[in-house]
Parts: C-alpha cells; sequence; structure tokens
C-alpha cells in the first residue's frame, strides 16, 4: 500500500470516527432520563390511584400526566416513575390522589429537578495514530 493511499485512508477513517462519535455524544446527551419520586400514601377508603403532572414551567401549566395507579408501597411510600425526559432539561412535578369517582386532589407540593443521564458520554475525537 503506497503511503499516500495509507495516508488518505486514514484521513476519511478519522473523519469518519469523529463523525460517529459526534453523533454517538449527541445522543446521549440527549437520551431519555428517567426519575422516581416517592410520597406517603392517602389514607382515604375510595382511593384508586396517583398521577404525576409535570412540565417545564416553574408553578405550570404541567401538561404532561403519568398515571401511577395505586401501587404497593415500598418502606411505607408510594412509588411513581416518570420516562421520557431530556437529560439536562429541568422540570416540575406535582402528584394528585384520585377516588373511585375519578376525581382529583389537589395539587401536591411542586418538586423541581433537572434530569441527568446515568449513562457515560462517549468518548469524542477518537484518532488513530499509526
Amino acid at each position: 500500500m503506497s503511503i499516500l493511499f495509507r495516508n488518505m485512508y486514514i484521513k476519511k477513517l478519522q473523519f469518519v470516527l469523529v463523525i460517529v462519535g459526534f453523533f454517538l455524544l449527541y445522543e446521549t446527551a440527549f437520551a431519555d432520563c428517567v426519575e422516581t419520586f416517592s410520597w406517603v400514601p392517602n389514607t382515604e377508603s375510595n382511593l384508586a390511584g396517583y398521577k404525576i403532572y409535570y412540565g417545564q414551567t416553574d408553578g405550570g401549566s404541567y401538561p404532561n400526566v403519568v398515571n401511577v395507579g395505586n401501587p404497593e408501597t415500598v418502606d411505607g411510600r408510594i412509588q411513581g416513575t416518570v420516562t421520557g425526559l431530556t437529560c439536562g432539561e429541568e422540570y416540575f412535578f406535582v402528584c394528585v390522589a384520585v377516588n373511585d369517582s375519578g376525581v382529583e386532589s389537589t395539587y401536591s407540593s411542586q418538586a423541581a429537578v433537572t434530569p441527568a443521564s446515568s449513562v457515560p458520554g462517549s468518548p469524542v475525537n477518537l484518532m488513530i495514530i499509526e
């Protein structure tokens, strides 16, 4: 293999690896994040379940909702998970209790979080030296 051909091949490979590294970094940076919440269960006899509302505006509105249902308690607390969040963006969450007639309680106190990906970022600028 000639030196000129080998150098052209290495430059093309470096370019491809840098582009692939960029897309891996981009995908990791904006990957779906997950947050799990817990709270003390309500004691009403007609309790049907809970919902978590969330959005990106402090104090509401909360255009997104996750129906948690009425799961078993874990260490005396209800747990609910919200998936599909964008890592690195701030979200605001409230919870409501729902009775068996479908009537919702008032909002709980608001919780704010900026989810961060637990997946490490991909190395960037990967290059072949020789």
